[in-house]
């Protein structure tokens, strides 16, 4: 389809499907006799227009993973279905164990980005050859905090039988302790 603009003669061709699987398009411009009367011709040429694909880059769905866990990185970037380069990066501060791995990619927060609750991932593919760009596409990985326990008096004795307190301290994210015997123990709580 066109958009024409007729002083000065221009238009803005928009590709069909048919153009874009094909990787090209044909077009007339046509310049009729200025009086229909003559002496001057009627005037057509044929343009001859390239269609390159663009660069499809996809960095995965939004993750939520648990806050002492790394993410292996699900990215796609291909130009007509073929694969090609690209580099990760980060909004945040944490590390890629090679961030131009565009699907295996390994990322590990940082506590800075795991403080902020997410960060933004983004899969930014190589410079196409052709007059396309790069490309890019975002994810964002998002935190659930992990449980924690510390047992302050680890190895804490008892003689005569008498209770030994215990005691755990805890991040808010768990709701409940069990404790278990092990090694046969006989003991109770």
């Amino acid at each position: 389809s066109f958009f024409l603009n007729l002083m000065p003669s221009t238009a803005d061709y928009i590709p069909s499907a048919t153009n874009n699987t094909a990787n090209i398009a044909i077009v007339t411009a046509e310049v009729e006799d200025p009086d229909d009367d003559g002496p001057c011709l009627s005037l057509s040429e044929d343009i001859q227009i390239n269609l390159f694909d663009t660069v499809d880059v996809d960095a995965g769905s939004d993750v939520v993973i648990c806050s002492n866990d790394s993410l292996t990185l699900e990215g796609n970037i291909s130009v007509g279905g073929v694969a090609l380069a690209g580099t990760w990066s980060t909004s945040g501060t944490g590390s890629f164990n090679d961030s131009s791995i565009v699907n295996g990619a390994v990322y590990t927060p940082s506590e800075d980005d795991i403080s902020n609750a997410s960060v933004i991932l983004t899969l930014t593919s190589d410079d196409p050859d052709s007059p396309c760009f790069a490309s890019s596409d975002q994810m964002e990985l998002s935190f659930s905090l992990a449980a924690t326990i510390e047992i302050p008096a680890e190895g804490t004795g008892t003689c005569d039988n008498s209770a030994v307190p215990i005691e755990t301290i805890s991040n808010d994210q768990v709701s409940s302790v069990e404790w278990d015997l092990i090694n046969g123990g006989q003991g109770s709580y």
